[in-house]
């Protein structure tokens, strides 16, 4: 059976499409024509490319720019990754039947056909295959294809899209509604699925991580990621944010604070962070105004996730966040790059789901943060304990048998 995946930020489709191969399956990743967000191209897992954190934005919306990209950096698309082409209305001149139960698989409103008949260039390539994976808003896409899938959410796909009163929000509810199994990995998704009355329609999936695809190339040595690691971080106690700067989201003013205060105290800690997000300039501001730019360097670019691990190894522990009480692929990577990690990950919340619960440095709070920033520092020994068993943690937890899981429901539906 051929199973295609569509849908999601961060290439999480990608990063499956590459397991599921490996252990045999006949999968196709749908990359979608209208996502050209950096952090969503598949030529950003697998190359080293370097972007002006400024810029990020503007690269979103151009499609032109991530063809060039691909030819400089010389990356071949893979045989299983399918470009569809954007337009809809051509699909719907040859494939009427097909629009029109995509009509009556939308409801009766208008706005809810008028989506359906303009994402037909979608649905046209996912009405052929036999069991779908969908991340995202994929689900709305595949229930109106009418093929067998599992909803795999990510964020605010679940826990905010669902509860708005917009067309797609409820395309999105009914959708959730007719997937064959929801694979969740977060307890705030469990919230959420029980608001919208769907309890018993979820299983619990830890995000299978392949360690080879994280495997220590050299490049941090060597090669450009040596280049772009700044060099006021020799013979220092490196701690490396890879969270774009968002207070609200994630926290991350709270641990410049943190280290502000602990740079006061201490000549060789550093600081490197990335210099994008919604709070970029606020950010910024703080360490002006605390006059300790040579503690904390604002990386101007933001890199794809080799050169990302490769940074995760030249520093001494990754800084996460604070807000939401969960983790994410950043975290898995930097463990299983043997990483400590500082961040906030809700014990309580995710112990009905873990048979072992995360080894990160818990903190939540500005003095908590400057308390676990400080122990990492004077305890090199401890910390490489932690680290170790960070990576253990991964592989035990986000084993590639946790794939099972969604073989099984691709296999029922089979």
């Amino acid at each position: 059976m051929r199973v295609g995946i569509f849908g999601g930020l961060s290439n999480l489709g990608y990063s499956l499409g590459k397991i599921l191969r490996k252990r045999g399956w006949d999968v196709e990743l749908i990359h979608d024509p209208h996502e050209s967000f950096a952090f969503s191209q598949p030529v950003w897992d697998d190359c080293e490319v370097v972007l002006d954190a400024e810029a990020l934005r503007d690269y979103a919306a151009n499609q032109e720019f991530w063809a060039k990209k691909v030819i400089e950096v010389g990356w071949k698309r893979p045989e299983w990754v399918r470009h569809v082409d954007a337009r809809g209305r051509e699909v719907a001149v040859r494939k009427p039947g097909l629009a029109l139960r995509a009509i009556r698989r939308a409801g009766m409103s208008l706005g809810a056909a008028r989506f359906a008949l303009a994402g037909l260039h979608l649905l046209g390539p996912l009405s052929e295959y036999g069991f779908l994976v969908l991340l995202g808003i994929g689900p709305v896409f595949g229930s109106l294809a009418g093929v067998p899938f599992a909803a795999i959410p990510y964020g605010s796909d679940i826990t905010w899209l669902p509860f708005q009163s917009s067309v797609l929000a409820q395309l999105q509810r009914r959708a959730y509604a007719r997937a064959h199994r929801i694979l969740i990995g977060d307890w705030r998704f469990a919230d959420s699925l029980a608001k919208l009355n769907l309890s018993g329609r979820w299983t619990y999936f830890p995000l299978p991580v392949d360690p080879e695809s994280c495997a220590d190339s050299g490049t941090v040595e060597r090669g450009i990621a040596s280049k772009l690691w700044p060099s006021l971080t020799k013979d220092k106690f490196v701690f490396f944010m890879p969270s774009a700067q968002e207070f609200q989201a994630k926290g991350t003013d709270k641990a410049l604070r943190a280290f502000l205060k602990l740079s006061h105290e201490r000549d060789n800690v550093v600081l490197v962070t990335l210099s994008w997000g919604a709070d970029n300039s606020r950010a910024k501001a703080i360490v002006g105004e605390a006059k300790r730019e040579g503690n904390v360097v604002f990386l101007p670019y933001v890199v794809s996730r080799p050169l990302l691990r490769a940074f995760y190894r030249a520093s001494n522990v990754v800084v996460d966040e604070f807000v939401c009480g969960s983790y994410g692929l950043s975290t898995l990577e930097a463990m299983v790059c043997e990483k400590a990690v500082i961040g906030h990950i809700d014990s309580n919340r995710f112990r009905p789901y873990m048979q072992r619960l995360p080894p990160n440095l818990e903190a939540q709070t500005e003095n908590e943060i400057y308390d676990r920033m400080k122990w990492a520092v004077e305890n090199p020994d401890a910390l490489m304990r932690v680290a170790r068993e960070s990576r253990e943690w991964v592989a035990d937890q986000h084993s590639l048998a946790s794939v099972q899981t969604l073989e099984e429901a691709i296999s029922e539906a089979a």
